[in-house]
């Protein structure tokens, strides 16, 4: 299963990515294959990550990134009608990048959320 953590800082200070990194390393007993980080938001949100590589053992690191990097997205779960509402984006003209199954949850509007058959939980 994989990990997720956020920071967020509301005053002056920015995300020490060190923290990130800290938190991460608590979660790697659980998600050994690899960890990523992100500063963002002019150094006020740090997201990290911990992945237990289950779908696109090669593309599925996170965070992840919308197309024009607008968004960015740690994830854990799965999404149980991952094929269908694949086959459905792809038919509305999304491109993907990636056979991970966080790649689906990046771009999309709380409407594509209530169509999704899953357990997330997303940062």
């Amino acid at each position: 299963m994989c990990g997720t953590n956020v920071i967020y800082k509301f005053d002056k200070e920015l995300v020490d990515e060190q923290d990130l990194v800290a938190m991460s390393s608590i979660q790697a007993q659980r998600s050994p294959d690899e960890a990523g980080l992100t500063v963002i938001e002019e150094g006020k949100v740090g997201l990290g990550h911990v992945r237990l590589s289950i779908m696109d053992l090669i593309h599925g690191q996170q965070p992840i990134f919308s197309k024009y990097c607008q968004l960015a997205i740690t994830y854990n779960g799965e999404i149980y009608n991952l094929d269908r509402l694949r086959a459905l984006l792809a038919k509305n003209g999304h491109q993907f990048r990636t056979r991970c199954d966080t790649e689906k949850e990046k771009d999309y509007s709380p409407e594509y959320y209530s169509s999704a058959n899953n357990s997330i939980k997303v940062a």
